[in-house]
């Protein structure tokens, strides 16, 4: 094989690389710049789209965190708030939050049940400086006024407040019994007091953010808070007049919060217990801020992977357009090699118009994006976000403008340098031909069909030579990754809609509210319903692991088994065995058989994890849920840190239907049947209590779709170039072929099957490829989710996918037939 001369003087004699490449860079701009304009406004538009997802993602899931740290909300929420909290060694200080029984009346009497409880803090400090809103217009009202009230956004929304409105409710103290919170349904007009209030500042605090989170995932969410002051609060009977009183620990750093709940748990016992329960709900705010953020966490995967694609497809499709004019550049490469140009010149050469062109819509793209922050962040997050306007994340920027900037030259260089091998420019002898297009000649088949697989299958050489590789490398990629998209989409859809995939494997949940329901009333009433196969009691609560307060829920199987859906091992038997969530088992180093160390009551137990489960949503009072892969199942006596005998009463039932019994019919009769264990009216009927994060993931489900939408456009598009770069590379082999007698429908034909032969090619490769990564990325999602990582396999999508790619394929290959048909054979030999 003939080679060229040693490259050892590349860069000596400038002089002659300048007179020789001068004009040919004049003559190549003057060629090419209307096309290196137009890829680089392409490389502005897709990078600019690219670069906003990937800073909006980041923005979105940075913005609770500094949302967190600009209004300095943490610590840990009690209710009620007992005498004497603040006194715990643990406790720097307690605020007093309090709920006023001020409620809306509509002008016929009706009393609007939506209206939440205005609160307020009993001193300056609560929403002052700890739990400090974000003021979005006005200010704060000023603790000394009582008179004056803060609406969060939420519920200025829903009241079409504004600043300066005035807000007139009901007191209805000695109205409401603060026991049960009962709220009659209508007043006549001299019952309570009327309260005039105006509202001075417009904001968000964190229940905002968590109540707009569950209203994006379809739940009700909540209707916002209106804050008043503490003069307020001094002026109506001060926080023991209240209707609801709770409170803000603020935690020393350090503090064991084992001991701290044997303190509490200690104050808890001197008042009044329900029987069967605990007489406090305690919650970090730590929790609920990671329950939110894990909510959040769907509009921050989906911008990543739509601009993890969509850049991997820019650079891919305009790598390969910028790497076209290359291999035809290189048929002048022997001209300027006889001119004194080394191979390593002329690639350096061919590669700085790319370099200015991806540098340039790099800088621009990056501008654009600077240009659409204040469209970010997105969703619930939003809400969180302290300072919406411009941002600039120079991280994001910098790395993509990098990337833009390498990326596309360096498809440029190698595309340069290897147009510019003996093989391709003319120089060694001809290349062999395809195996496989050999093996088809000797079958028998048509001569169309053949020439078709010998376009398809060898590159070519000299001016006639086209990235093959590439372009398959391109289609194959396209084609996995839509096959992957299609296969996380799948097993996506089907977490959503299989209630046992998230945990929820009963068919009822009875919920009694705050009102605990007695045991053996509502077993009695169950088991004489038809079609209830078993039942299980359970209570709310929380359990202190690696001095982390973890949601948690007492469960006891009274009849028959009921239990959430378990990925290993068994429920629990007795008070000295716990089965613990995926993310919590991870974050406590421990596994199914070993043992965690369990604050509860009062005192640490070792306690034996029999299982690893998987959590729906079991959650009281805006207190924090278990959440698919955090929080703890144990028995029902573990969660009773006053020491109260277990199977009392329960917080809630779970219900299990017989095998084809009806459960609208079944549904009747139990509401039927616990009519008198639930006369106090507050019994809640679930039929599905999704997790926040399966909500939050079904919320952006579309995304999957849309990417392989993309990605399919992508194969499209890398099959066109190819074939269009095939005809236009191979005109002299076509108009030879015509010389020869070709017809047009054999020139469609030969064409055609060099489109079958590649997608087919691409889809061989592509298909199991996609296949294999996309069941490994949906198991790595999955365990990190804490749900089942079995994947189902795509069979329909890979079945549609095939006749698809090959029809589209085909479409293609009619506009690359047509254009191949309008070669004249006789202008083309003639410049030969």
């Amino acid at each position: 094989m003939a080679s060229y001369p040693s490259d050892g003087a590349d860069w000596e004699g400038v002089s002659v690389l300048v007179r020789a490449l001068a004009p040919w860079l004049r003559a190549e701009a003057r060629t090419r710049r209307r096309s290196w304009v137009v890829l680089g406004l392409l490389v502005a538009v897709l990078g600019g789209t690219v670069f906003t997802a990937a800073a909006g993602a980041r923005r979105t899931d940075t913005a609770l965190r500094r949302f967190v740290a600009s209004t300095n909300t943490e610590g840990v929420i009690i209710s009620p708030a007992f005498p004497g909290l603040a006194q715990l060694p643990g406790v720097r200080a307690i605020n007093v939050l309090v709920g006023e029984p001020l409620f809306r009346v509509l002008p016929d009497g009706q009393v609007d049940s939506r209206f939440a409880a205005p609160i307020a803090g009993a001193n300056d400090r609560l929403f002052y400086q700890e739990l400090r809103p974000l003021v979005r217009e006005g200010r704060l009202p000023q603790p000394s006024r009582a008179d004056e009230a803060f609406a969060s956004v939420e519920a200025a929304n829903e009241e079409h407040l504004h600043v300066g409105s005035q807000l007139t409710l009901r007191d209805m103290s000695g109205i409401i019994n603060p026991k049960n919170l009962y709220l009659p349904s209508h007043l006549a007009p001299d019952v309570g007091t009327s309260v005039e209030l105006k509202i001075v500042g417009i904001g968000i605090d964190y229940t905002d953010i968590a109540a707009a989170s569950a209203r994006s995932q379809g739940g009700a969410g909540a209707f916002g808070t209106i804050t008043l002051t503490p003069a307020y609060i001094a002026a109506h009977g001060g926080p023991a007049a209240a209707l609801y009183r709770g409170g803000l620990l603020e935690v020393r750093e350090g503090t064991d919060l084992g001991r701290l709940r044997d303190e509490i748990n200690a104050i808890a016992a001197q008042h009044p217990v329900p029987p069967g329960g605990s007489n406090y709900d305690i919650s970090s705010l730590d929790v609920q801020l990671a329950s939110t953020q894990r909510a959040i966490r769907p509009d921050v995967v989906a911008p990543w992977l739509f601009a993890v694609l969509l850049g991997l497809a820019t650079l891919l499709v305009l790598g390969q357009a910028l790497a076209r004019q290359a291999w035809t550049a290189a048929v002048q490469f022997p001209t300027l090699r006889a001119l004194g140009v080394t191979r390593r010149q002329f690639v350096l050469a061919t590669t700085a118009p790319a370099v200015v062109v991806a540098l340039v819509g790099g800088m621009i793209a990056a501008t654009i994006a600077v240009m659409a922050s204040p469209l970010t962040p997105i969703g619930p997050a939003r809400l969180a976000e302290p300072d919406l306007g411009v941002a600039v994340n120079f991280a994001i920027l910098g790395i993509g403008v990098a990337l833009f900037s390498t990326v596309l030259p360096a498809q440029v260089a190698l595309a340069a340098w290897l147009a510019t091998t003996p093989s391709h420019t003319g120089i060694a002898r001809a290349t062999r031909t395809s195996r496989i297009s050999r093996a088809v000649a000797g079958a028998g088949l048509p001569v169309p069909a053949i020439t078709g697989l010998r376009l398809a299958l060898e590159p070519g050489r000299g001016a006639a030579a086209v990235p093959l590789r590439s372009t398959l490398a391109g289609a194959v990629l396209a084609i996995a990754a839509l096959i992957v998209a299609v296969t996380f989409n799948g097993n996506l859809s089907r977490l959503s809609n299989t209630p046992a995939r998230y945990g929820w494997s009963w068919d009822l949940a009875v919920d009694g509210g705050y009102v605990p329901l007695p045991s053996a009333p509502v077993g009695a009433a169950l088991r004489g319903v038809p079609g209830v196969a078993s039942w299980a009691g359970g209570n709310y609560g929380s359990v202190i692991l690696a001095n982390q307060l973890i949601p948690a829920t007492g469960l006891d199987e009274l009849h028959g088994s009921v239990f959430p859906s378990l990925l290993a091992g068994r429920p629990p038997r007795n008070p000295q065995e716990i089965v613990l969530g995926t993310s919590t088992l991870r974050s406590a180093g421990a596994h199914v058989g070993g043992t965690v160390t369990v604050q509860t009551g009062n005192r640490p137990r070792q306690l034996r994890v029999t299982g690893r489960v998987i959590l729906p949503d079991f959650e009281r009072g805006g207190f924090a849920a278990t959440d698919l892969g955090v929080g703890a199942v144990v028995t029902s006596q573990v969660v009773h840190p006053t020491g109260i005998p277990p199977g009392v009463t329960y917080n809630f039932f779970l219900v299990r239907y017989s095998p084809g019994a009806n459960p609208n019919t079944v549904r009747r009769h139990i509401e039927v049947a616990l009519e008198p264990a639930c006369a106090h009216g507050t019994c809640n009927y679930f039929a599905d209590r999704r997790p926040s994060e399966v909500n939050a993931y079904g919320k952006v489900a579309w995304t999957p779709l849309l990417l392989a939408g993309i990605l399919g456009a992508l194969a499209i598009v890398a099959l066109a170039h190819a074939l269009v770069s095939s005809i236009r590379r191979r005109r002299l082999d076509l108009a030879i072929l015509k010389t020869l007698g070709f017809t047009r429908p054999q020139l469609f034909m030969a064409v055609a099957w060099q489109a079958t032969t590649l997608v087919l090619i691409a889809l061989a490769v592509g298909l199991p490829i996609g296949a294999i990564c996309g069941r490994w990325v949906w198991s790595v999602f999955a365990n990190q989710l804490g749900v089942a990582p079995e994947s189902i396999f795509p069979a329909v999508a890979l079945g549609v996918t095939v006749p698809v790619a090959l029809v589209a394929g085909n479409l293609v290959a009619s506009l690359a037939g047509w254009a191949a048909s309008r070669v004249q054979p006789f202008r083309i030999l003639r410049a030969e």
